[in-house]
């Protein structure tokens, strides 16, 4: 898998909606803001309790309100955000899912690579050696 890392953004999920990704109910990301950009790579770091940078979400072209997302398949909040219920302004198409082969904690990654969780989200430039990391381990594909 290569990663350009100026098109890669470190973002916190709740786990789960982590969990939602995993079971492929979620396809989209959603996002009240993002970056100026373009984003290929979402570097997914899970919150609480969970707390650790275990998987990476390959999308496509994120989708701004009002355009749509096709609905089908039942994927859990196209619909409302369509309808603008969801408040988000932009969702990000899911297309794969890849997962770390050795997870970094939170506490790694605070004391081996100075990592201060996501906001909203930050630019995987600020991590350079988290992206170091990741190009040398294995990354499994999920989906």
């Amino acid at each position: 898998m290569k990663i350009n890392k100026e098109k890669s953004i470190f973002l916190s999920i709740k786990p789960k909606f982590v969990e939602l990704i995993l079971n492929q109910t979620k396809n989209h990301e959603f996002r009240t803001r993002i970056p100026n950009n373009e984003v290929e790579f979402l570097f997914v770091y899970t919150t609480n309790p969970v707390w650790k940078f275990q998987y990476i979400i390959k999308v496509d072209k994120q989708i701004q309100f009002p355009e749509n997302i096709k609905l089908e398949n039942n994927w859990i909040w196209n619909s409302e955000f369509n309808n603008w219920e969801k408040k988000a302004k932009f969702a990000y198409p899911i297309l794969n899912l890849f997962e770390l082969k050795k997870p970094l904690s939170l506490k790694e990654l605070k004391e081996d690579f100075w990592f201060i969780v996501p906001q909203g989200f930050y630019y995987l430039d600020k991590c350079e050696k988290v992206f170091e990391y990741v190009e040398r381990i294995w990354v499994r594909k999920i989906f």
